[in-house]
């Protein structure tokens, strides 16, 4: 048998790669949005898992930011 254990990543990890807290990376755990292994009380991902995240983060229409992930300012008169 050949199966390999696949390389894990923690929150912290995770949070450092995406360049947010740790605090969101739980946050999306929490909404369903990132699912992470558990371990125990650890909570570990596969780069598989965090490449699927960004896919789907990517596709998701952000109507409150204009799409741009920054809020958008109307233009000065």
């Amino acid at each position: 048998m050949t199966d390999s254990v696949p390389q894990l990543l923690t929150l912290l990890e995770v949070a450092d790669k995406l360049r947010v807290s740790s605090h969101s990376v739980r946050s999306w755990v929490r909404q369903g949005r990132l699912c992470p292994t558990r371990i125990c009380r650890r909570l570990l991902f596969t780069s598989d898992e965090v490449t699927r995240f960004l896919k789907e983060a990517g596709n998701r229409p952000n109507h409150d930011t204009g799409g741009c992930g920054f809020e958008q300012k109307p233009d000065a008169l």
